[in-house]
């Protein structure tokens, strides 16, 4: 049995991410929630998974959630089998998608999804989508159309479910088969005439085989060769002019003085000097000061009364003034020389950097232009149309005897091939003229066979005494669930290419199927939908855990219900029922709760 233990997915329809249900946690659980909320999307995750398409044929890149800013989506759904336990990851980006399998934590993958996906068919028995889809997943819109199809329709369903379309498959084999043996007997005569006359024609050839050559194979040399040749003969002007160039950038590069920037040297300081020019104008103005005082009292001297207010003149006191005024004059040229030649250095060290600077940002450009990679000397173009013209005429003569041997090898090869179709025909023929002749004897009574085998895979043939006994098996499985559920019992009717359906109640009335309640209708089809799931798992030959019921038993009195619950339980299945609200006191609940359009599963105890 194969026991599908967890479901864990992220991005999927209207769920976000980190979504996890167990699968196998109860015998049957309430799954409850309103419209929209994700409840049908639980098994077409599964199915995805399993199979890489759903019932719904929602395509791959609709199945992310548009309410979110994430890009793809995720699924792994865990299972076992015997003793194995599996885990199917599948994982799509925007627009990858990538299916991992492994089992007891050993990736057994394909190299493709699709190759995945029929490893994880061959391990859970199932290659039918359609089939496995019915085994996991009923719902009130699509199976349950079952007994108020049609009866031709009804009919159908049921050869696909028995996978009986295999019959009518063959009966097209045998019609066709008959067509085809009617025009054998009307060309049997002239083929037999044909091929004597054949036989007679080439029995006298001679069918003796002649030797190929060794084929000659060109080297890729020549034509690599002569590419480059040609190349550089278009282009000789710009890789001559590169040549040149480069060995230029190489002179220039050589001359350069790279210890004027590699090695440490004293940074111009702009704020130095600005503070040493600063200082040299106090210093100036100072001493110009200084020389105005001196130029003064320079006109007072031996002086005894002055021209201007005629007061007398201390002749002492201006002397000391004039040498006062000299001496600070004398000062201020001493320190404006030594600032001047602090300036005059800091100029030095600016005009340094600066051609440090300019031989740095050459030497990086140079080393940028410099291809290490191109020739050091001109290429000479009457060499190079030589070499090219040289190598035309090896590629001619090679491909001129690799072209001789072809043809010639061609011509034996035709000639060897009508030696074995003329030898293997010769003796194809002669067996076969033997079997022709017996072939119009024996065509009628072949016909005959097969007409009889076409009428008995026909609807009318064995195909209906199949149907008849299926049919007979899916009746009394479905009453065996009637018969716990309610007091009807369903009776199936097969005519021609008709299956009739009769619902007989506790008295033996016949009731018509349109006249039933909506409870009893459905106490009907659940009954049909466990018994069809029955016959589908023993045909398949294995059996799922797993069983989804979307919106099928919401129609039920609480009776109906209970009973239902029963009847599951002795299944030996983990049940998933939907519904809009909780039903069942006694039965675990699965609330799905849908927020600001994202879904999410919460325990509902």
């Amino acid at each position: 049995m194969i026991i599908l233990k967890k479901l864990r997915w992220g991005n999927c329809f209207s769920y976000g991410e980190d979504n996890e249900i167990d699968l196998q946690a109860n015998p049957i659980t309430q799954l409850v929630g309103v419209n929209g909320a994700g409840k049908t999307s639980i098994p077409l995750l599964i199915q995805e998974v399993l199979f890489g398409k759903n019932t719904r044929n929602i395509k791959k890149q609709d199945i992310s959630n548009r309410y979110t800013d994430i890009p793809g989506y995720w699924i792994i759904l865990l299972f076992e089998k015997y003793e194995s336990t599996y885990e199917i990851n599948l994982q799509r980006s925007k627009s990858k998608l990538t299916l991992t399998l492994s089992e007891n934590g050993l990736d057994i993958s394909s190299h493709t999804a699709i190759a995945t996906y029929k490893t994880i068919a061959d391990i859970i028995g199932f290659s039918d989508f359609k089939m496995v889809s019915q085994l996991l997943y009923q719902s009130s819109t699509t199976n349950l159309e079952f007994l108020t199809a049609t009866d031709t329709n009804r009919k159908k369903f049921l050869i696909s479910l028995l996978k009986l379309d295999t019959y009518l498959s063959k009966h097209e084999v045998f019609k066709v088969a008959c067509r085809d043996i009617s025009k054998d007997i009307l060309s049997a005569s002239a083929a037999l005439e044909q091929i004597r006359s054949w036989i007679a024609k080439h029995e006298n050839m001679s069918l003796t085989k002649k030797e190929s050559k060794k084929k000659i194979l060109i080297p890729a040399r020549i034509s690599e060769d002569i590419s480059i040749v040609k190349d550089r003969i278009s282009r000789i002007k710009v890789l001559n002019k590169q040549i040149v160039d480069n060995n230029q950038y190489k002179k220039e590069l050589a001359a350069l003085d790279i210890e004027s920037f590699s090695k440490d040297i004293v940074r111009y300081d702009k704020e130095a000097v600005a503070q040493l020019n600063e200082k040299m104008g106090g210093l100036k103005a100072s001493s110009n000061s200084a020389g105005a005082t001196k130029r003064t009292f320079s006109n007072l001297d031996g002086i005894k009364e002055c021209p201007n207010c005629f007061q007398e003149v201390d002749t002492e006191n201006v002397a000391n003034i004039l040498k006062s005024a000299t001496d600070e004059i004398h000062k201020y040229a001493l320190e404006i020389q030594q600032l001047q030649a602090e300036l005059k250095g800091w100029e030095e060290i600016r005009l340094e950097e600066v051609v440090a600077r300019k031989t740095e940002a050459s030497f990086v450009r140079l080393n940028t232009v410099i291809d290490e990679d191109v020739a050091v000397e001109v290429l000479d173009e009457g060499v190079l149309s030589a070499e090219y013209k040289s190598l035309r005429n090896e590629l001619y003569q090679v491909e001129k005897e690799a072209n001789e041997v072809i043809e010639y090898n061609t011509k034996v090869s035709a000639f060897n091939a009508k030696v074995d179709v003329i030898s293997s025909q010769l003796s194809e023929f002669r067996t076969d003229a033997n079997k022709k002749s017996k072939v119009l004897d024996a065509a009628t009574e072949e016909k005959s066979y097969v007409e009889l085998l076409k009428s008995a895979f026909s609807t009318n043939g064995l195909l209906s005494y199949k149907i008849e006994s299926s049919v007979k098996v899916l009746e009394d499985s479905i009453n065996e669930y009637l018969s716990e559920f309610c007091f009807f019992r369903l009776v199936f009717l097969l005519e021609k290419e008709k299956l009739n359906v009769d619902i007989i109640d506790d008295a033996g009335s016949l009731v018509a199927i349109e006249t039933l309640s909506t409870g009893e209708l459905a106490r009907v089809n659940i009954s049909t939908i466990l018994a069809i799931r029955k016959v589908m798992t023993t045909l398949a030959n294995s059996n799922i855990n797993f069983l989804f019921l979307d919106e099928i038993v919401g129609v039920l009195d609480d009776a109906g219900k209970e009973k239902l619950s029963e009847i599951l339980i002795k299944e030996n299945l983990n049940t998933f029922i939907v519904s809009h609200e909780s039903t069942h006191p006694l039965i675990p609940i699965m609330v799905i709760e849908k927020t600001n359009n994202i879904s999410r599963l919460t325990d509902g105890r």
